[in-house]
């Protein structure tokens, strides 16, 4: 492992596009280093190119590591490369998700599996590998991505927000086990978002983009929250409703 940097250093899964991509584009320009997660490598190095140019000159880097979430190996590799690169990581953002759009009485258990395993599993595997760190440093935060589906989940989404639920767990477990280091968790659950994952089961017609968070709204929550530019308790979740949506759509 390298010698630690003074830079602050943040994980985003899923930050090839999306609310991820959002995130990680906001830390660069506040002068985070980068560990960019997520299955495919393309739209990881086009986040790490639009990073750099968020950046100021020699203020952040971005390294791209390849990951499937759904893959507690790679999720540990993911963990010990970030920290083989810059020695510390000062925030995790768990963002990558899957959502299958099948009613439960065309639901299996295959569907299940994979959604928990990416959503909740993988997620877990990374706090998990990155807790001796954060105890160590005295410090850390970690931002779980959730979904205001957990309190009225869209029909067809059984599994994804069940996912979701227990993912939001894992935020209050951290700010009950934290004892007196500053380690700090949260959950953002938004409404829709206008991502390439929602349009995958609805349309702009039955759903219009002037009724869904935008992927910016999202992430400044989340940064603010890394930062401390914006006070919650410990453990809290954050809900964000989409402008104007029913709260049958609140996906």
């Amino acid at each position: 492992m390298t010698a630690p940097r003074k830079t602050p250093v943040a994980i985003v899964t899923g930050a090839g596009s999306g609310v991820g991509r959002a995130i990680a584009l906001d830390l660069a320009s506040r002068g985070y280093d980068l560990s960019l997660a997520g299955r495919r490598r393309a739209p990881l190095d086009e986040t790490a190119a639009l990073a750099e140019r968020c950046a100021r000159p020699g203020d952040a880097s971005a390294v791209v590591i390849p990951t499937d979430m759904g893959d507690p190996a790679q999720v540990r590799s993911l963990i010990d490369e970030t920290l083989a690169r810059f020695g510390k990581v000062d925030a995790l953002v768990n963002n990558a998700a899957i959502g299958e759009f099948t009613p439960i009485d065309s639901a299996d258990h295959e569907q299940l599996l994979r959604t928990l395993n990416v959503n909740t599993i993988g997620p877990g595997a990374a706090i998990y590998a990155l807790w001796s760190t954060f105890r160590s440093q005295g410090a850390g935060c970690v931002v779980n991505i959730s979904t205001m589906g957990t309190l009225s989940p869209f029909p067809g989404l059984c599994a994804y927000a069940a996912s979701k639920c227990a993912l939001e767990s894992f935020a209050r477990s951290i700010a009950n086990e934290a004892g007196d280091d500053a380690i700090r968790a949260y959950n953002v659950a938004p409404g829709a978002i206008d991502t390439p994952m929602l349009r995958s089961f609805l349309s702009e017609e039955s759903l219009p983009s002037s009724m869904c968070l935008t992927p910016e709204d999202v992430a400044q929550v989340v940064v603010d929250l890394i930062t401390g530019a914006r006070e919650e308790a410990n453990g809290a979740t954050i809900r964000l409703p989409s402008p104007s949506a029913p709260a049958g759509e609140q996906g």
